[in-house]
């Protein structure tokens, strides 16, 4: 008798077995979701590079000048050391902006406005009086 109970608890039930691949396609499902968002991606690295730019901008004791040229791939940062160029993320192209830097080291405030060339979507990096310190809308 006790090894007929034995016997028939040896395996997993259909309901295990469906909690066990619920579980494991929700972790490959956001796992994968991850590895897509490339934007969002691109977009980190490009505020990390523009955030660099800036950074030593600043403090070069010169004035000195950000700005996007129309339909550009590239954001541009102009100084007496030459051309910067920081790529956008891919399909992004440069509508408008230009932000100041003065000998100080003060960031005039400012909005340089982006286009997504397929879907049409906007994005805005704002620049706020002071430090260098930008979000992105």
């Amino acid at each position: 008798m006790k090894k007929n109970k034995i016997l028939k608890r040896a395996g997993f039930t259909l309901i295990e077995t469906m909690v066990v691949l619920i579980l494991v396609s929700v972790m490959s499902g956001s796992i994968l979701l991850f590895s897509v968002n490339q934007s969002g991606q691109n977009w980190y690295r490009f505020s990390q590079d523009l955030r660099l730019e800036v950074d030593r901008l600043r403090w070069c004791g010169r004035p000195q000048k950000i700005y996007c040229r129309h339909n550009s791939i590239e954001a541009y940062l102009r100084s007496t050391d030459g051309l910067t160029r920081i790529q956008l993320p891919t399909g992004w192209v440069s509508i408008r902006g230009q932000i100041s830097i003065t000998h100080q080291g003060w960031v005039s405030p400012g909005t340089m406005v982006f286009r997504h060339s397929k879907t049409n979507e906007y994005k805005k990096i704002i620049f706020s009086f002071g430090w260098g310190e930008f979000r992105i809308d």
